[in-house]
């Protein structure tokens, strides 16, 4: 989240991201909103970088998407 700073040593450092194939994503979102009660526009920031990190995994068990019918429920379906 952007309102926050994280305690030391709970988001990992350059050097250990890169040892492990980490990725740390940023965003402009206040936690309030990283919450089902935020605004879809962050809903859909959160879905793209799962399905991005999903995407990058052998055998993903899952895609995440937003309802279209309901775009502030985000759900997972198993793909075969």
């Amino acid at each position: 989240s952007n309102d926050w700073k994280p305690d030391p040593g709970v988001v990992p450092g350059d050097e250990l991201c890169k040892e492990n194939d980490i990725e740390v994503v940023q965003t402009d979102a206040q936690h309030t909103e990283m919450s089902d009660r935020g605004p879809v526009s962050v809903k859909q920031k959160i879905a793209g970088a799962l399905e991005k990190f999903l995407s990058k995994t052998d055998n993903a068990p899952a895609v995440v998407r937003l309802k279209p019918d309901r775009p502030d429920v985000m759900y997972s379906t198993v793909t075969p």
